[in-house]
């Protein structure tokens, strides 16, 4: 039986919010981040080994790490690792890898994990992965791993379980996004709700079953890839198709879907080490709370802090309060750790963005002609032509910050993004409307509480969805002037040219005529 199961770990992030260690050039799954003589995907895959054999362990990552997996990790036969020619979330991720499986063992039970969680009880972890691949290969059935959370966690999204279907198995009702505090709170002091560590156990027929059933597109280009599996023709067909297809996580395009999806509670210890928050808090520490990693860090004075140096030839910190610190190649990050939702920032910042700089520097200066500023309350009145040129200059750079932020580099990635968005609000609009039904049924007060409560988070998510949506159409609105500047701009190129040319000619005709 054990040769019937294949793990496949998802392995192409880049870790934006553990910069300086984590880069895109070597992100946090192939790091040694915990001081311990193993990088992040190494120790995932020893921690899996015993539940199948190596020859089924897959790997899906971007293209640029294809040599880094194969350093790392040469007991994996290369052709199990699977390059992603373009970034387009988990759910062409998994898909691709499924659908290879599939071809090679048609009845296979498949786990699909992240390459960057920690695993501190990892007898238990296998007990329970074990468990799921019983209870999943027994039927249609998919099962993602939950962890009871043990304080309130705002960088986590939660599932919502339901009734006992099976021993420690349970139903899940509903998935929720990465909450407030205050709600987090609620979540903990409800009993019922699990950190999702994003670890998913299915046999291969349910899944791909399952993606032809609730995302058919993704599954047709499937189908089209799977025509050059094990051939040689595989890395062409999969690099002119695979980055067509929508950008959209497994979340949205199967589990909150599906009303087969199942849960078994989990207390092994598990961190997904997103942030450097949670992994101060999973190193030893100090007398003084602080968790160092490397061996020429010296603190004075120093509490509760994370420091990260291990290749520093000597770091010494005075006076430092809940912060972190971390070098890695000559770049350098000092933070309290209250601010480290705004590293991604931070790195974004750390290269040169002339568009938004120039952006910005135009919106200044324009605020500051008028009277606009934050400083000054006596506001001159502004013209309206001005206001409008403002508001435009405004909107421009909102256009280029969404384009910049959802990664879309052509018009396919547009379209796709665009496409998931709105998928995105149907689906929430969907279930909003769901609940008010339930609350004309209610018969409780409290009932009616809980369901308001439940579309006003819904609505909380749609609103900023919508204007994404907006930008979108703007940017849409915007494409017939641009290829007309840009048609303009070939021709005007081309006329230099042609007089460029024109010149060389008469030149030369002047020298053979001397």
């Amino acid at each position: 039986m054990m040769n019937n199961n294949h793990i496949v770990i998802m392995a192409g992030g880049i870790g934006s919010r553990f910069w300086p260690m984590s880069t895109p050039e070597c992100p946090k799954q192939f790091i040694d981040v915990m001081g311990c003589g193993k990088t992040m995907i190494q120790a995932t895959v020893e921690r899996f080994a015993p539940l199948c054999p190596l020859e089924n362990f897959w790997v899906v990552t971007s293209a640029e790490y294809v040599d880094m997996v194969r350093r790392q990790l040469p007991q994996i036969p290369v052709q199990n690792i699977l390059a992603e020619p373009a970034m387009r979330n988990t759910a062409p991720c998994i898909a691709y890898a499924c659908w290879k499986i599939r071809q090679q063992c048609p009845d296979a039970n498949v786990v699909v994990t992240p390459a960057d969680a920690l695993v501190v009880d990892v007898d238990d972890f296998r007990r329970v992965i074990a468990a799921a691949l019983d209870f999943t290969a027994a039927g249609r059935r998919i099962v993602t791993v939950g962890i009871r959370p043990t304080r309130p966690e705002t960088g986590y999204g939660y599932i919502a379980s339901g009734e006992q279907v099976e021993d420690e198995v349970l139903k899940v009702a509903s998935f929720r996004e990465k909450p407030s505090l205050e709600k987090a709170q609620e979540y903990l002091e409800a009993g019922n709700y699990l950190w999702n560590a994003g670890i998913f156990v299915w046999n291969v027929n349910t899944i791909t079953d399952s993606i032809r059933k609730y995302t058919p597109e993704l599954a047709q280009k499937m189908d089209l890839m799977a025509e050059s599996f094990y051939t040689s023709d595989e890395p062409a067909v999969v690099g002119e198709i695979f980055p067509t297809c929508e950008k959209i996580s497994i979340d949205y395009a199967v589990m909150e879907r599906a009303d087969y999806i199942y849960t078994i509670p989990s207390d092994f210890g598990w961190s997904d080490v997103g942030t450097w928050g949670s992994l101060w808090t999973l190193l030893p520490h100090d007398q003084d709370g602080n968790a160092v990693v490397g061996e020429n860090v010296h603190l004075y004075g120093c509490t509760d802090c994370m420091v990260h140096a291990p290749g520093a030839q000597s770091l010494v910190l005075e006076g430092l309060h809940g912060s972190i610190v971390s070098e890695r190649n000559g770049r350098i990050l000092i933070c309290r750790m209250s601010e480290e939702q705004r590293i991604r920032d931070f790195e974004k910042r750390t290269e040169p963005d002339v568009i938004t700089a120039l952006f910005d520097l135009i919106i200044t200066i324009a605020k500051l002609i008028t009277g606009n500023n934050v400083q000054k309350r006596d506001y001159r009145p502004v013209s309206p032509e001005l206001r409008l040129e403002i508001q435009n200059l405004d909107r421009t750079l909102e256009e280029y910050h969404f384009l910049r932020d959802h990664n879309v580099e052509c018009a396919e990635d547009f379209v796709s993004c665009r496409k998931e968005i709105a998928e995105q609000i149907k689906a929430y609009e969907t279930e909003r409307q769901h609940i008010r039904n339930r609350i004309r049924r209610t018969k409780t007060p409290e009932e009616d509480y809980t369901l308001k409560e439940q579309c006003r988070e819904i609505t909380k998510k749609l609103t900023p969805l919508r204007k994404q949506l907006i930008i979108c159409e703007r940017i849409e609105n915007k494409v017939p002037l641009l290829r007309a500047l840009s048609e303009q701009e070939k021709q005007l190129e081309q006329g230099r040219y042609k007089y460029k040319y024109y010149h060389q000619n008469k030149s030369r005709k002047r020298s053979y005529e001397r």
